[in-house]
């Protein structure tokens, strides 16, 4: 019976750690996403270094940016406005991504023009 109750803690224990790692990295926001203020429902108390990274954040800046701006390192600011995302105060949105420029129309300059002709040969063979 002892075996069972070291098992039963030993799974409350992980529980506990996994309930506090999801509280720190939610599935969003990717780091290279632009953030922006939400309107937050329950404002919980806010650290020093959370509002200075809040106060940083106007819907054109990264993460990166806001950890270049501040002098901080970047995987902390990314932790804070991670937790500020989790909190309600900041959102984050995604651009779709641009599609990459046709590269026949780029150039027509005859030295392109050969390269590619080399190109599309070397991958016949």
């Amino acid at each position: 019976m002892v075996l069972g109750v070291a098992v039963e803690s030993g799974l409350a224990i992980v529980a506990g750690v996994v309930k506090l790692a999801l509280s720190i990295l939610p599935t969003k926001p990717p780091a290279f996403t632009r953030s922006i203020r939400a309107d937050p429902v329950a404002a919980p108390a806010l650290t020093r270094r959370q509002r200075t990274v809040l106060h940083q954040v106007d819907g054109a800046r990264t993460a990166s940016d806001i950890a270049r701006t501040v002098g901080r390192l970047a995987f902390h600011t990314l932790v804070d406005v991670r937790r500020l995302t989790a909190a309600g105060f900041v959102e984050t949105r995604r651009e779709p991504p641009t599609p990459p420029p046709d590269l026949a129309q780029l150039s027509t300059d005859p030295h392109i023009t050969l390269l590619k002709r080399l190109r599309d040969a070397l991958e016949a063979l």
